[in-house]
């Protein structure tokens, strides 16, 4: 960007409504006072001779140097040549255009509106808009009509003017309109008033404004130059490349689809690869994109035989922006030996306007700008409008060996003169103190950890090739490292400023930190931005031709010659874990064993994949590198992990770790398994990646432990009770640890119910009385109950005495029973909730308890005479004699001492009283 808009540019401002700025040409400064021409179509002559006619159209001639400083230029007396009467100057539109003689010191300039009057034998006036053109000197002290009224076949000569490169002659393009045909006439640049040669098309079709637009080039060989013309309205529009001879040489046509895009509108000639042949560039303002007149340009390269469509240009897309409506080569303003475009775009942005600035390189033209310059950029404070509508070849204004050059802003009635500012070519050698990274090697602190760090030394100078460039000037800059290092310990970006003096060079060092676990196969990138300081003092600061500088440091690798580091990983994995209750909290393990049978595998990962419903707990490790280490992502739909294997993991070595996970039991719908896959990554060939990926599947079952089981309230009714609620009560508890899913109750009602509705009758608060009920969930610790409730009728004790209870039977069903585990045989439960009835007994005959006691004492009788009769009532009576006399004998024995029987001696000595 050398085109300064702020403090180096100058303004001119022009009435209102005059489209002051639609046309616009700067000159070189010599004998001329002022060397700025701008173009008025709709203001008027009123400081020239008075020629009676209104809005003629005006040429302004300004000063470069002071603002606001411009004066009407009578470029010729309209009321000399021509009387009135057969003429009408009025809204004319002189200043349509300029082109200056880039050869000499004049211009040419037209109004296409111009009429003339054709007066019949009645005095009856007929206007044919033939149009007309003046040249006219720089000091304004000669000038001269180009004659196009001699040919009687044209209309709105002069929509465009164009000098010859060499100057000779001048081509003016005719309208094709109406029933006249468009074409160009080709006057030599000789004599007061030469004739000129008409190149007309031979018949006009549909209004084609041929001749809309004029240029020339020499493209098909360096001596002969060749006219062009744009046909705008052939169809989506063409470009036609003729000879002297009015022979097509070579016909361009639109490729766009669209009717109306005005491909041709706007020419331009520039060899914008420097081959020696001239190209064309065509303005197709109208052309729609994303949006309505978007515009572009189409660029065509000359190979020596013919012009051949290279690219198209764009701009920035921008709704009825009209991009391409005015083309001018600017000079070489970035000094790279190579010319420069602007392309203008004055309806963008809401009619604002802008111009692009593309700097043509050894490459050609470049597909994007280099810069861009807005209306707002340019309006220094005042309302602009239509800003890019002309744009002037450019000079020299102000002695700095830079181009400058003037743009038109008509529907705001504003000129601008942009200066550009000389180019410094700053040099910079970006030195690292080694030209590999040694990653491994850790020689510098970082939060008090090792880490691995580099220096890395700046040179700046620069050499005054310009002397509009200072001797001294300040610059700042910034060093940016990438997301892959760091500066100062914590940031990846440092500023730095200096001043700098032609032919001294100046070092800078600066220390860089590696982070951790950087992509060893992507080098370390270095940027150097610079641009002049913001306080620099110099008066006309210069450019830098190169802001910006990289340099790329590579890892050194342990992978042979070629640095591919091809290897060859294999995963496998295990868990114990034989299945996963649904819905408990449960930790097991990951086992994982990778193994690496080629070269030395860097920035190796092993990446986990599972459900958001498993947390991951650590890392276990068993066989590992010294820098693994794993880290959670959660930004997906699953949750991973990442794990470096080791940078390197070394070739024919395995690592092994395992991951400790967690079921939340969180998971709101069963599944048959939860997945978890482990695949690594690393540089592997295709044929080598088929075993990096393994998923182990754990199942996933259900376990839930449940009660169910039903009352009666009363359980038991008796002949004395009234009219009675009894109520069965049917429950369901899930003791868990798993819910229970698609549980249905069935209920079988007494069979009383049906029979004797008069008896027994079943109260319910929903009208449909349901008897089966369907429950999707029951989850842990939870329960579901079910009550019937029956009146019963007092009289059903004396109409149904054989009845003993009412009966209300259940059965509890599972649809699904494959997740579940321990409990398949229990289903589907079945129970019966009673009601027992107290059955009244009938009063016992007399007689049958007459009979009862009769036949009791009868029984009596029988037994006792029966145990007579076995001799149950008889005893045998005792000898008493003999019974004394052997009491006698053992008493006398008892006395008498036995024969070894040894009296022991009494103690008088013991103190014991009892023995």
């Amino acid at each position: 960007m050398n085109e300064d808009y702020s403090e180096w540019t100058k303004v001119s401002n022009g009435k209102t409504e005059t489209y002051f700025g639609y046309s616009v040409g700067l000159a070189h400064l010599t004998s001329a006072t002022n060397n700025v021409l701008i173009g008025a179509p709709k203001d008027n002559y009123d400081q020239c001779k008075n020629s009676g006619f209104s809005k003629t159209g005006v040429i302004f001639s300004c000063s470069s140097t002071t603002d606001d400083s411009c004066s009407k230029f009578c470029v010729h007396n309209l009321e000399s040549t021509l009387g009135r009467d057969i003429q009408n100057v009025s809204n004319a539109w002189l200043g349509v255009n300029i082109d200056i003689n880039p050869r000499k010191e004049e211009f040419v300039t037209c109004g296409h509106r111009w009429k003339s009057v054709y007066v019949d034998d009645q005095y009856v006036k007929t206007f044919y808009m033939k149009g007309f053109c003046v040249v006219t000197t720089l000091n304004g002290s000669k000038s001269r009509r180009l004659l196009l009224m001699k040919s009687d076949n044209i209309t709105a000569g002069g929509t465009s003017v164009k000098y010859t490169q060499d100057g000779q002659k001048i081509i003016v393009g005719v309208l094709g309109r109406d029933k006249y045909p468009g074409g160009i006439i080709l006057f030599p640049n000789v004599g007061p008033n030469p004739d000129g040669k008409p190149m007309l098309l031979s018949s006009n079709i549909d209004n084609n404004y041929a001749g809309y637009a004029v240029a020339s080039g020499k493209f098909f060989n360096n001596k002969y130059e060749y006219s062009v013309m744009g046909v705008p309205r052939d169809g989506s529009g063409a470009v036609l490349i003729i000879d002297e001879t009015n022979h097509i040489v070579q016909r361009l046509q639109s490729e766009s689809k669209e009717i109306g895009s005005y491909f041709g509108m706007k020419l331009c000639v520039a060899d914008v690869n420097k081959d020696g042949l001239d190209d064309l560039l065509v303005g197709a303002p109208m052309e729609p994109g994303q949006s309505r007149e978007e515009g572009q340009v189409i660029v065509y390269l000359s190979d020596g035989k013919k012009l051949q469509k290279k690219l198209v240009l764009f701009g920035d897309k921008e709704e009825g922006a009209r991009f391409g409506s005015a083309m001018t080569l600017i000079g070489d303003i970035d000094q790279d030996g190579f010319i420069d475009i602007a392309i203008g775009a004055p309806y963008e942005n809401n009619q604002e306007g802008a111009i692009y600035i593309y700097n043509t390189n050894k490459e050609g033209l470049p597909s994007t700008y280099s810069q861009k310059i807005t209306g707002k950029d340019a309006a220094m404070g005042k309302d602009m409008k239509g800003f890019g509508i002309s744009i002037s070849d450019s000079v020299d204004v102000n002695n700095d060996s830079c181009p400058d050059f003037l743009v038109g802003a008509y529907l705001s009635n504003q000129v601008r003169l942009l200066f550009s500012r000389p180019v410094l070519d700053l040099n910079l050698e970006l030195l690292p103190e080694s030209q590999k990274i040694n990653f491994a090697e850790y020689n510098c602190p970082n939060h008090g950890n090792k880490a691995v760090c580099f220096k890395v030394k700046l040179k700046f100078s620069y050499v005054q090739n310009n002397n509009q460039i200072p001797p001294k000037i300040d610059l700042e800059g910034q060093l940016a490292t990438g997301s892959q290092s760091q500066m100062n310990l914590s940031r990846g970006v440092q500023s730095f400023g200096f001043k700098l003096e032609t032919g001294k060079k100046l070092e800078k060092e600066f220390h860089i930190i590696v982070k951790e676990h950087p992509n060893i196969f992507q080098p370390i990138h270095i940027t150097i931005q610079m641009a002049l300081a913001k306080n620099a003092t110099c008066k006309i600061c210069p450019i830098l031709r190169t802001k910006t500088f990289l340099k790329k440091i590579p890892f050194e690798l342990e992978c042979g010659d070629d640095d591919k580091c091809t290897t060859d990983l294999k995963v496998s994995a295990s868990t114990t874990l034989k299945y996963l209750l649904y819905q408990k909290e449960e930790k097991f393990d990951i086992k994982v064993v990778v193994s690496n049978g080629n070269n030395h595998a860097y920035n190796s990962f092993a990446t986990f994949v599972f459900p958001k419903y498993l947390q991951y707990i650590q890392a276990i490790k068993y066989k590992v590198q010294p820098d693994f280490e794993c880290s959670t992502d959660s930004s997906a739909e699953e949750d991973m992990v990442h794990c470096t294997l080791g940078n390197p993991l070394p070739k024919n070595t395995n690592s092994t770790f395992a991951l400790k996970f967690s079921s939340t039991g969180t998971i709101d719908q069963p599944e048959n398994a939860i997945n978890i896959s482990v695949k690594t990554k690393s540089f592997e060939k295709p044929q080598d990646l088929k075993n990096n990926k393994i998923t182990i599947k754990i199942p996933n079952r259900m376990k839930a432990s449940t009660e169910f089981y039903g009352n009666s309230n009363p359980d038991l009714l008796t002949s004395e009770t009234k009219n009675i609620t009894v109520t069965h009560v049917l429950a369901i508890y899930n003791h868990g640890p798993s819910p229970l899913f698609g549980v249905t109750l069935n209920v079988t009602l007494p069979s009383l119910l049906k029979e004797r509705p008069d008896l027994i009758q079943r109260i319910c608060k929903n009208p449909s009385c349901p008897t089966s009920f369907d429950w999707q969930t029951i989850s842990k610790g939870s329960n579901r109950q079910v009550k019937i409730v029956f009146i019963v009728n007092e009289k059903i004790h004396s109409v149904k005495k054989d009845l003993k209870y009412l009966e209300t039977k259940a059965i509890l069903a599972r649809k699904d029973h494959r997740l579940y585990i321990a409990d398949k045989n229990q289903w589907p439960w079945k129970i019966s909730v009673q009601t027992a009835f107290q059955i009244e007994q009938e009063p016992i005959a007399w007689w049958i308890i007459l009979l009862c006691i009769l036949g009791g004492i009868f029984i009596l009788a029988l037994f006792i005479v029966l145990c007579w009769w076995l001799g149950f009532f008889k005893r045998n009576k005792v000898n008493r004699d003999e019974d004394q006399k052997s009491f006698a004998a053992s008493e006398k024995l008892s006395n008498e001492p036995e024969e070894n029987n040894v009296v022991p001696e009494k103690n008088t000595n013991s103190d014991d009283k009892f023995l």
